[in-house]
């Protein structure tokens, strides 16, 4: 998959640049994309030891990024893209269960068999943390304490703005419709929607409807003991 294909036309060049990045890294069914990702691996995984930590990660994603991008353009992209590794990091570990498990006992890593899921979560949450701040007018910056909350009149301003983005629920959104669709997004009662209420929300509707986000997406939120992968 390439990132065009992927990514909307109504997302950021931002999003563009980071997913630009890995999305080729998380291919299942193509032999390029496995030779490509066994690559990765073996240089994150230097000590052989059959998984990774979130640091190792961390810094494949910072030198990921600023190879393709330059040392200035590939840390602003790390650090606007700060939560959406961690949100992927934390939802990818463990899909893999524990029989034949690799990783030592008590660590917090990742395996070889998720790590074509993390990629993917990595590029997905990606372009919906881009959709809302899309929403709000810009990311959140080091100098900017601005609260990760979404406000009914920001909803109302630019709901349009993102119904290219590529996911299914911000399709096609009728203009009677989105006061009723922000209150059923922001469930916890302050008039605003968190940007976890946002990805919950992105997530459930796209593993209803059955897209390929949403199948990705539906591993992270089952128990570790129930999902079986085949090598990827």
């Amino acid at each position: 998959m390439t990132t065009d294909e992927f990514v909307g036309s109504s997302a950021s060049q931002d999003a563009r640049d980071f997913i630009n990045c890995f999305i080729q890294f998380s291919g299942k069914d193509k032999e390029s994309s496995l030779s490509d990702r066994k690559k990765e691996w073996s240089v994150i995984d230097r000590n052989k030891i059959g998984s990774i930590s979130k640091a190792e990660i961390d810094t494949w994603i910072r030198e990921k990024l600023v190879n393709a991008l330059g040392p200035d353009r590939g840390q602003q992209l790390k650090e606007l893209f700060k939560s959406t590794f961690l949100r992927a990091y934390g939802n990818a570990k463990h899909i893999s269960g524990t029989k034949g498990d690799t990783r030592l006992s008590g660590t917090d890593s990742v395996t070889f068999k998720e790590f074509r899921i993390f990629i993917a979560y990595l590029c997905i949450y990606a372009l919906m943390d881009d959709a809302f701040f899309t929403l709000k007018g810009s990311f959140p910056t080091d100098d900017e304490k601005k609260t990760r909350t979404l406000s009914l009149q920001e909803w109302c301003n630019g709901y349009s703005h993102v119904n290219h983005h590529g996911f299914f629920a911000l399709r096609n959104i009728l203009e009677e419709d989105i006061e009723t669709m922000f209150h059923k997004i922001g469930k916890n009662g302050s008039g605003y929607i968190f940007l976890d209420e946002w990805c919950n929300f992105l997530e459930k509707t796209e593993a209803k409807m059955g897209t390929y986000m949403g199948n990705l997406l539906s591993l992270g939120n089952h128990s570790a003991s129930t999902i079986k992968l085949k090598s990827t």
